[in-house]
């Protein structure tokens, strides 16, 4: 519950207001909490960098009192193998999957809108 009250918490700061999400949350007892996860959120999220999320999941979890619900597993692929025969650290290798993915899915969604508008064209098909 606290973990929802703070993503509430970060809706209605990222809306500036015009949600009130966290109203739901506040009369819970976890309410706090809550407002802790978040300020620790909103201090750590301006200078986060690669990796950082790891041990925010970690921070968090103590702050809950789940850390030893779950561990860490080390990833065998420490090194990629790039297609000209570069290799790229296991980041690198992450942030150039996550361009492909996002570069993929802009286009997959510039050719559904393509559909549609040609679809929709008055034309049977």
């Amino acid at each position: 519950m606290a973990l929802n009250g703070a993503y509430a918490l970060f809706l209605d700061d990222l809306f500036k207001g015009a949600t009130a999400y966290a109203a739901a949350y506040q009369r819970s007892e976890s309410f706090s909490l809550s407002q802790k996860l978040y300020g620790h959120w909103q201090s750590r999220s301006q200078v986060l960098g690669p990796g950082d999320e790891y041990a925010l999941v970690d921070e968090f979890a103590d702050m809950i009192g789940v850390r030893g619900w779950f561990e860490w597993k080390l990833d065998n692929d420490v090194m990629a193998a790039h297609a000209d025969g570069h290799t790229l650290s296991a980041g690198a290798a992450a942030q150039t999957r996550t361009a492909a993915l996002i570069w993929l899915s802009r286009r997959m969604a510039s050719r559904r809108r393509s559909s549609a508008s040609s679809g929709s064209s008055g034309t049977s098909g």
